[in-house]
């Protein structure tokens, strides 16, 4: 079974990564853009 968590990216993804971990799961999920945009900003 995975346990994810959303975690934030805005220190580094290593920290993201880090922290998902220090909470338990084993799997965690990063977006790019926002998903309430049409279109990403460029």
């Amino acid at each position: 079974m995975r346990i994810g968590i959303h975690t934030s990216i805005a220190t580094s993804l290593e920290n993201a990564a880090l922290k998902a971990v220090e909470l338990g799961a084993n799997t965690f999920q990063i977006f790019s853009a926002s998903p309430r945009m049409w279109r990403a900003s460029m």
